[in-house]
C-alpha cells in the first residue's frame, strides 16, 4: 500500500516540510502588494505558488509509478489469457 494512501480511499495531506505557512504567507504579500497599488481587479488572480502543489520531486513520483511494475505488469506477462492480458496492461496504464 502506498504509505500516502489513506484507510478509507484517497491521499493523504501531511504538510511534512512545513511548506504552507510559507506558501501562505507569499500569498498574502502578493494580494496586499496589489492591494497597495490599488488593483483591486487583480486581487483574485493572484497565483499560488507551485511549492503547495507537489511537495515530491520527479524522482520520487517516478520511483511511485514504477512500483507497479512488480504487480501489474508480472501479471500481464505471466497470463495466458490475451484478454486477463490486456486488463493487466490497462490497470498499470490507468494506476501507474
Amino acid at each position: 500500500m502506498n504509505p500516502l494512501a489513506a484507510e478509507k480511499g484517497g491521499i493523504l495531506l501531511v504538510d511534512q516540510g512545513h511548506v504552507f505557512p510559507g506558501a501562505i504567507k507569499e500569498v498574502f504579500q502578493k494580494v496586499g502588494l496589489k492591494f497597495i497599488k490599488g488593483q483591486f481587479n487583480d486581487i483574485l488572480k493572484v497565483s499560488s505558488p507551485a511549492k503547495i502543489h507537489a511537495h515530491l520531486s520527479l524522482l520520487q513520483l517516478t520511483a511511485l509509478d514504477c512500483g507497479y511494475f512488480g504487480t501489474h505488469l508480472l501479471r500481464a506477462a505471466t497470463t495466458p489469457d490475451p484478454a486477463e492480458r490486456l486488463k493487466w496492461l490497462v490497470g498499470f496504464c490507468i494506476g501507474g
